[in-house]
């Protein structure tokens, strides 16, 4: 037996325990798809890749499709067409985002896949946060005006009541006085004064011419 036959018997042991764990929760019902895995597991790849060829053009539900993807990528790859491998292993990833390859796969196949994964896992928008609820505040209680504050009741203080307003008397201005020389009586008295003086003057004179004692009478 060839190397390469020995080679590909390995590799065809790990992949049937590997079929036979992915087809232990939901076996496929389709024809193409169970005749595909029949062939796979008796290392027929060609043929494995014919019939599931022909079922990825069938309808299948999404379960059958993943399963015959996954199988008929892997056939690829042991054929050496890695080319048509990863348009098939992108078809699953777009099928089935988390769809991984168990570690008893060859790490060949296993390469492939985790590199067309790599490119979709780069491709695809991020998931959209998840919406938490907004926790609602409660709404706030109007605040209570203060109370007023009473003073206590004490004794009555009586309140003094205004006292009525007196009428001011204003007194009427004293005229001012009239001047003494403005008077009629003062030029009758200084006329008096002045004919006393002229009088006592002429007297005077009269009375001082004498001779030898005897009063000398001057005729007028």
């Amino acid at each position: 037996m060839s190397a390469r036959s020995v080679r590909s018997a390995l590799v065809g042991a790990v992949l049937c325990c590997w079929l036979q764990g992915i087809t232990a929760h939901a076996a496929p019902e389709h024809p193409l798809v169970r005749a595909g895995m029949a062939a796979y597991e008796s290392l027929q790849y060609t043929r494995a890749v014919s019939l599931l060829e022909r079922a990825r053009r069938a309808s299948l539900s999404p379960e059958e499709r993943a399963v015959a993807l996954t199988i008929l990528g892997s056939a690829k790859v042991v054929l050496g067409d890695e080319r048509g491998a990863r348009a098939v292993f992108s078809e699953l990833l777009e099928l089935q985002p988390d769809s991984s390859l168990d570690a008893a796969v060859s790490p060949r196949i296993r390469m492939v896949f985790e590199e067309i994964r790599a490119q979709v896992l780069a491709t695809r928008p991020p998931d959209p946060p998840l919406d938490k609820p907004v926790p609602q505040l409660p709404s706030p209680q109007p605040t209570p005006p203060p109370a007023p504050v009473l003073a206590p009741a004490g004794p009555a203080i009586p309140v003094p009541l205004p006292r009525p307003v007196q009428p001011i008397q204003i007194a009427a201005p004293r005229p001012a006085p009239v001047p003494v020389y403005r008077r009629g009586w003062f030029w009758g008295v200084v006329g008096g004064v002045a004919g006393a003086a002229v009088v006592g003057g002429v007297l005077g004179g009269i009375l001082g011419r004498h001779s030898d004692g005897q009063l000398i009478v001057v005729p007028h």
